[in-house]
């Protein structure tokens, strides 16, 4: 998880890296594809049969040099790459070790993968 200035707004977000310089992301219904291969994405819960994922599909779109692909855990209502494009590395604040807060409080101080 990286920790980066959102420019229009100069706020920090907190976004898992997706895809680095010159890689290809593509996501096909809520699936993370990097380079053509699938994203082994354990840290998130196992999709539900039942769920909908129509309307989530994105790309393909290769990386640019000197920028970072970044997708929210929680992809369908997450705003990330897939709105605003690759970040730049200039951008880039750091990276997230651990959760702070949470909604579900059993996570707030677990380390992050």
């Amino acid at each position: 998880m990286i920790l980066f200035l959102f420019a229009p707004t100069n706020a920090l977000l907190v976004k898992r890296v997706a895809g680095i310089p010159g890689d290809t992301i593509e996501i096909d219904h809520d699936n993370v594809m990097r380079n053509g291969d699938p994203v082994q994405e354990l840290y998130l819960e196992p999709p539900n049969p039942s769920d909908d994922t129509s309307g989530s599909e994105f790309g393909p779109e290769t990386v640019p040099e000197g920028e970072l692909y970044l997708i929210g855990d929680n992809r369908r209502n997450s705003y990330d790459s897939r709105y605003f494009g690759p970040v730049k590395l200039s951008q880039i604040r750091g990276k997230a070790l651990f959760v702070y807060w949470s909604t579900d409080h059993a996570r707030i101080g677990k380390s992050i993968r």
